[in-house]
């Protein structure tokens, strides 16, 4: 089993650091997070992953990022120190749990044990 949330609440504190103290999007800056990293220190495996509820889709700034920078620099770096990168995936819930409505990965429509399995690697 995985540590248990402590709090069960989520600050916003540094998101509105953010937005009221850095550069203005127009500028070309921009702040994201990425949800969630799976990491097996023992065998070295790395996934990343994206959280969307309520059918939300990513959104392009995001979309764009991973997929011109992380994603191959992290293709191309991981072999190098012997990580096996599984890639940035982006899983959708129509609601906010897995249990709770329909789930996609990529895209793709998949159950509840197809995504316990492809997170538990």
């Amino acid at each position: 089993m995985v540590r248990p949330e402590v709090t069960g609440v989520r600050s916003l504190g540094f998101s509105g650091w953010i937005r009221t103290n850095l550069p203005d999007t127009q500028t070309g800056f921009g702040v994201t997070n990425i949800d969630w990293v799976f990491w097996n220190y023992k065998t070295r495996i790395l996934l990343l992953v994206e959280e969307k509820t309520h059918g939300a889709h990513m959104r392009l700034f995001l979309s764009r990022l991973i997929s011109e920078v992380l994603d191959p620099a992290l293709k191309a770096f991981c072999p190098t120190v012997h990580i096996i990168y599984l890639g940035f995936h982006v899983v959708r819930f129509e609601n906010e749990l897995p249990s709770d409505g329909k789930i996609w990965w990529d895209d793709e429509e998949i159950t509840e044990s197809v995504l316990t399995e492809r997170l538990s690697f």
